[in-house]
């Protein structure tokens, strides 16, 4: 099979958790998300893209949608009316 690489965490980082927690989602979830996102990353450095890897793959998806199923998180609290003015 064809080689095949994941997307990563765009923009994901330390500050993304007070965010999540703020919005609604419990340390359980998040905890539980970076350990099904670690193990999707590791899959980035195989060579060759076979069965396994497809099964791999599949089990995650399968696991992170059923890790947000059902969930809600809060409305934003902010919103920005008008045009943004630049800071000087």
């Amino acid at each position: 099979m064809a080689s095949r690489r994941r997307l990563g965490y765009h923009n994901f980082d330390f500050w993304s958790i007070p965010y999540l927690l703020a919005k609604g989602l419990q340390i359980p979830l998040i905890t539980r998300f970076h350990e099904l996102g670690r193990d999707l990353m590791k899959l980035n450095d195989i060579a060759v893209w076979d069965a396994p890897a497809q099964a791999t793959t599949d089990a995650i998806d399968r696991a992170m949608t059923e890790l947000f199923a059902g969930v809600t998180m809060a409305p934003a609290k902010y919103t920005r009316s008008g045009p943004a003015v630049a800071q000087t």
